[in-house]
C-alpha cells in the first residue's frame, strides 16, 4: 500500500484523483524534483516464504518505486509494504496534509468505538399518545440520531444520476412518515418539532473556507436531512437544519392525509414524551463503505460527533477528535510507528490544518484484514467509487482498493 500527497499519482495508480460525490475537490497535483530519502529494509523471510538464498522477490519493485523519488517533494512522502513488512519509503515521517485520506482515521476509529453493527435512528415522539381519533394533543417532535444518510427522494432522485454513489444505502424519511401512519395518527394539533439536542450545534470546522459550507460539507447536525440543504440545486445550506427537517417531515405527513397544525420549529423532547415511531439507518459497517467510497464529507464529521457521544458522553466534534487522535496514536506507538505531527481538526480531511504521515496511514491499513468493513468500504479501480473511472484495462481494475484525496486549493493529492 502507498500514500502518496502530493506526487504524480499517474505514476502510481493511473490518475486516482476522481472527484467525490460530496468529498474531493479537484485540482492539479504540484510535483517538485527533490533527492529523496529512501529506506529499504529487508523482507522478513517468515513474512514472505518466497526469499531463497541469492532472490529477493521485492527487489523489482523496490526498483520501480526508486524511479518516483523524482517526484515526491518536500511536501510529500511514499511507504510501501508487503504482507505487513515494509520494503520501500520516502519521507514516511513526514507529516503531510491528507486531503480525504482523514477518512481512514475516521472510519476505523469509528468501527473501533460504535461497532460494524451499529445504527442511527430518528426518531418520532409525543406527550401523550393519540387519542381514539388519531388526534396528538400537543407537538410531535422530529428526534435527530445523526443519521448522515438520512434523506427524501428528491435528494436521493438528483444524486442517482452520479454512478460513484451508486449502492448508496439511504434511510428514508418517507418511511418514518409511512410508520407515523401506520401507528394510527391522523392529525397533530401543534407543530412538527425538529429535535437536534443529540450534538452540539457547531456545524462547520473554523479552518474550512466558507465556500465550503453547504457546498462540500454541513451543516453537522444530529438532524439534517438532505445533507442538511434548504435548497438542492443550488446547494444551499439551512440556517436551521433541524426546522429544515422538520417542515420536510410535516409536508410528507401532510401528503399522506395528516393535518399538522402549526408550522414547523426547532426545540428539544420532553423526557416523558413517547416514542411513536423510529427508522433506523443500515448498520455502521455499510454507512463506512458509502463514507470511503464516495468520500462522504457530511458522513464524517457526523461520525466524529457520535465518536465523542460513545466514548466521552459528549456529542461535539472536539470530544470526537479528542478520541481518534488518543486511539490513533495508541495503535501507532503498539505498531512501533513514530506519532509525532499527526493533527486531526476535522473528521473528513477538508481542513488543511490535518497533518498525518504516510508511516501512520500503513500502519493503520495494516491493522484491518481484507475482509474487514474498512478495507470492503474502498472504492475499487474501474469498478466503484471514487476510482470508477480510474485505471480501466490495466491489472488493476477490479483488484487495486484505495482511497483518494484532494484538496485543490492547496495543490494536494494522495492516495492509499
Amino acid at each position: 500500500m502507498g500514500v502518496l500527497p502530493p506526487v504524480a499519482l499517474v505514476r502510481v495508480a493511473g490518475a486516482a484523483d476522481a472527484t467525490a460525490r460530496r468529498g474531493d475537490v479537484p485540482a492539479p497535483a504540484a510535483v517538485t524534483p527533490l533527492t529523496a530519502r529512501i529506506a529499504t529494509p529487508l523482507v522478513s523471510v517468515r513474512r514472505v516464504p518466497g526469499l531463497v538464498a541469492g532472490a529477493d522477490p521485492a527487489k523489482e519493485l523496490r526498483d520501480k518505486l526508486a524511479a518516483l523519488a523524482p517526484d515526491v517533494n518536500e511536501r510529500s512522502c511514499l511507504a510501501v509494504t508487503v504482507a505487513g513488512t515494509p520494503v520501500f519509503s520516502i519521507q514516511p515521517d513526514a507529516p503531510v496534509v491528507p486531503a480525504s485520506n482523514e477518512k481512514l482515521v475516521t472510519a476505523a476509529v469509528a468501527l473501533d468505538v460504535l461497532g460494524p453493527a451499529f445504527t442511527f435512528k430518528t426518531s418520532v415522539l409525543a406527550v401523550g399518545l393519540p387519542d381514539a381519533a388519531g388526534v396528538v394533543a400537543g407537538d410531535l417532535f422530529l428526534v435527530g440520531g445523526g443519521d448522515p444518510l438520512l434523506t427524501t427522494d428528491p435528494f436521493r432522485q438528483v444524486l442517482a444520476a452520479d454512478p460513484e454513489g451508486a449502492g448508496v444505502p439511504f434511510t428514508s424519511l418517507e418511511a418514518l412518515a409511512d410508520s407515523v401512519v401506520a401507528a394510527g395518527i391522523r392529525s397533530v394539533a401543534g407543530s412538527v418539532v425538529g429535535d437536534e439536542g443529540r450534538y452540539d450545534r457547531q456545524y462547520w470546522i473554523a479552518s474550512w473556507p466558507s465556500s465550503f459550507r453547504g457546498v462540500e460539507a454541513g451543516p453537522s447536525s444530529a438532524l439534517a436531512v438532505d445533507d442538511g440543504l434548504s435548497k438542492l440545486s443550488p446547494r444551499t445550506a439551512a440556517a436551521e437544519p433541524a426546522v429544515t427537517a422538520a417542515a420536510r417531515f410535516g409536508a410528507l405527513l401532510t401528503a399522506r392525509g395528516v393535518k399538522v397544525g402549526g408550522a414547523a420549529r426547532a426545540g428539544g423532547a420532553p423526557r416523558d414524551a413517547s416514542t411513536l415511531a423510529t427508522v433506523a439507518s443500515a448498520p455502521l459497517s455499510a454507512v463506512v463503505h458509502e463514507l470511503l467510497a464516495s468520500s462522504d464529507n457530511d458522513t464524517a464529521e457526523l461520525l466524529v460527533k457520535e465518536i465523542g457521544l460513545a466514548a466521552k458522553s459528549q456529542g461535539t466534534t472536539a470530544a470526537g477528535l479528542t478520541v481518534m487522535t488518543e486511539r490513533l496514536t495508541a495503535w501507532l506507538t503498539a505498531a512501533g510507528v513514530n506519532p509525532a505531527g499527526i493533527a486531526l481538526v476535522d473528521g473528513s480531511g477538508l481542513s488543511g490544518d490535518d497533518k498525518i504521515t504516510c508511516g501512520a496511514l500503513v500502519a493503520l491499513m495494516g491493522r484491518f484484514p481484507l475482509d474487514s468493513p474498512l478495507v470492503q468500504g474502498l472504492a475499487i479501480a474501474g469498478v466503484h467509487g471514487t476510482l470508477i473511472n480510474n485505471l480501466k484495462g490495466t491489472a488493476a481494475e477490479g483488484r487495486l482498493r484505495g482511497k483518494t484525496g484532494t484538496l485543490g486549493r492547496l495543490d494536494t493529492r494522495a492516495l492509499t
